[in-house]
Protein backbone atom coordinates (compact mmCIF):
# COMPACT_ATOMS: atom_id res chain seq x y z
CA UNK A 1 0.00 0.00 0.00
CA UNK A 2 1.21 3.25 -0.54
CA UNK A 3 1.02 6.11 1.97
CA UNK A 4 -2.04 8.08 0.60
CA UNK A 5 -5.44 7.42 2.89
CA UNK A 6 -7.40 6.54 -0.13
CA UNK A 7 -8.68 3.23 -1.01
CA UNK A 8 -10.04 1.67 -3.45
CA UNK A 9 -11.65 -1.53 -3.08
CA UNK A 10 -15.15 -4.30 -4.22
CA UNK A 11 -18.06 -4.96 -1.96
CA UNK A 12 -19.87 -8.05 -1.45
CA UNK A 13 -22.58 -6.24 -4.54
CA UNK A 14 -19.58 -5.87 -6.54
CA UNK A 15 -19.83 -2.46 -6.50
CA UNK A 16 -16.30 -0.29 -6.21
CA UNK A 17 -16.25 2.34 -3.04
CA UNK A 18 -13.40 4.48 -2.69
CA UNK A 19 -12.56 5.72 1.07
CA UNK A 20 -10.39 8.55 2.76
CA UNK A 21 -9.32 6.21 5.53
CA UNK A 22 -7.78 9.56 7.49
CA UNK A 23 -12.00 10.20 8.41
CA UNK A 24 -12.78 6.78 9.66
CA UNK A 25 -13.54 7.35 13.58
CA UNK A 26 -13.34 3.68 14.56
CA UNK A 27 -12.13 0.07 12.76
CA UNK A 28 -13.30 -3.14 13.80
CA UNK A 29 -11.63 -6.32 12.57
CA UNK A 30 -13.54 -9.55 13.10
CA UNK A 31 -11.12 -12.69 11.96
CA UNK A 32 -12.48 -15.39 10.84
CA UNK A 33 -10.57 -17.26 8.49
CA UNK A 34 -12.12 -16.76 4.69
CA UNK A 35 -14.86 -15.01 6.19
CA UNK A 36 -12.85 -12.29 7.81
CA UNK A 37 -13.56 -8.71 7.43
CA UNK A 38 -12.49 -4.93 8.44
CA UNK A 39 -15.63 -2.55 9.43
CA UNK A 40 -14.56 1.59 8.48
CA UNK A 41 -17.03 4.10 10.12
CA UNK A 42 -16.53 7.09 8.26
CA UNK A 43 -19.38 10.31 9.28
CA UNK A 44 -21.49 7.84 10.59
CA UNK A 45 -21.50 4.83 7.89
CA UNK A 46 -19.80 1.58 7.91
CA UNK A 47 -18.31 0.29 5.62
CA UNK A 48 -17.28 -3.61 5.11
CA UNK A 49 -14.27 -4.70 3.75
CA UNK A 50 -13.86 -8.40 2.85
CA UNK A 51 -11.10 -10.76 2.73
CA UNK A 52 -13.00 -12.89 0.53
CA UNK A 53 -13.74 -10.21 -1.77
CA UNK A 54 -11.36 -8.02 -1.72
CA UNK A 55 -8.23 -9.12 -0.22
CA UNK A 56 -5.94 -6.70 -1.75
CA UNK A 57 -7.96 -3.70 0.09
CA UNK A 58 -8.90 -6.02 3.02
CA UNK A 59 -4.55 -6.05 3.61
CA UNK A 60 -3.91 -2.28 2.66
CA UNK A 61 -6.40 -1.74 5.66
CA UNK A 62 -4.57 -3.43 8.11
CA UNK A 63 -1.71 -2.45 6.87
CA UNK A 64 -3.08 1.59 7.26
CA UNK A 65 -4.13 0.77 10.29
CA UNK A 66 -0.60 -0.33 12.01
CA UNK A 67 0.86 2.52 10.38
CA UNK A 68 -1.11 5.20 11.36
CA UNK A 69 -1.88 3.67 15.14
CA UNK A 70 0.97 0.98 15.87
CA UNK A 71 -1.65 -1.50 16.27
CA UNK A 72 -1.40 -4.85 14.34
CA UNK A 73 -4.77 -6.53 14.35
CA UNK A 74 -3.82 -9.76 12.04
Amino acid sequence: MSDSPWIKFSNDNNVSVVLNLDRASRFRHCESGSESFIEVLIDGEMHSILLSTDPGAYQDVLDYIKRTSGFELT
